[in-house]
């Protein structure tokens, strides 16, 4: 059982064929923050999201708590699933920690999608969310998960829909997420970038929280390639599930692991009639 984790993480698989792909989620998110890509993406593997310590209906993220446990943890999760290679997706606090498994188990990884992840050795934004927690509890969760859409859509329905159920269905607590952020306070040692050999695509916004940091993160993976998403913020995936599956989908099929062949694009439905 990995360290600092008070418990197995619960996990959501969908598909039946095709290569593993995995998912780890933002903070303060859960595992839903992948809705868009595990119901396109599980029509052609076999995927599996996790809700990450202290969210969703993972138990707690403890006092101590590091990334190189999360991945560990989820880790744990795969190898109670399957034993094969796998493709691995993350999104910030996500990010980093599909990092730490590519270096705990390189042999195990197809490729590596990361996105809205920043190189950040100063670690300032943890310490800010730490202090913000500690002083204000739970009640910055909503302001974050606001702040995390662009100011655009942050009054749509959607982003307010989206927040509200975060905000009251998952078990997140003030603790929990402060031992995240203290985990994230931790700077990603230099010799985890230079030594991942996989196919990388890292994904950008330019209305995220750090887009220069994801440039700067690309630069430092050896082979890495960057897409930017414009118009988007921090949670790009939901915002713009169509531009940002595109750009795994090409990426992956430019390393051979994608191809449409045997699934239908036409629509099959029949006509709607409506009651007059």
């Amino acid at each position: 059982m990995a360290a600092h984790i008070a418990g197995a993480l619960n996990r959501v698989v969908q598909g039946i064929r095709g290569p593993w792909m995995a998912f780890a989620h933002s903070c303060p998110d859960d595992l839903r923050f992948w809705h868009h890509q595990t119901a396109q993406f599980s029509a052609w593997y076999r995927t599996v999201a996790f809700d990450l310590p202290g969210f969703g209906h993972s138990p707690d993220a403890l006092a101590g708590m590091t990334i190189p446990d999360v991945a560990a943890a989820c880790w744990e999760g795969i190898d109670a699933l399957t034993d094969e290679k796998l493709i691995l997706q993350g999104n910030s606090y996500g990010g980093e920690v599909v990092l730490r498994m590519v270096e705990q188990r390189p042999e195990r990884v197809l490729a590596l999608v990361i996105s809205s992840c920043g190189y950040t050795p100063g670690r300032e934004f943890a310490h800010g969310w730490v202090k913000q927690y500690g002083e204000r509890d739970i009640a910055v969760r909503r302001e974050q998960l606001t702040g995390h859409f662009s100011p655009a859509l942050r009054e749509t329905p959607m982003a307010r829909h989206y927040v509200d159920m975060i905000c009251e269905t998952s078990r997140g607590n003030a603790a929990s997420i402060v031992n995240t952020y203290r985990a994230l306070g931790e700077p990603v040692p230099e010799s985890v970038y230079a030594t991942i050999r996989v196919p990388t695509l890292v994904i950008q916004s330019d209305g995220g929280r750090n887009p220069a940091g994801g440039i700067r993160l690309s630069q430092k993976i050896p082979g890495a390639e960057l897409a930017m998403i414009a118009g988007a913020g921090h949670h790009s995936n939901l915002e713009q599930p169509w531009e940002f599956n595109r750009l795994v989908f090409d990426f992956l099929a430019r390393h051979g692991l994608h191809n449409r062949v045997g699934i239908r694009r036409e629509s099959t439905r029949l006509p709607v009639k409506y009651a007059s």
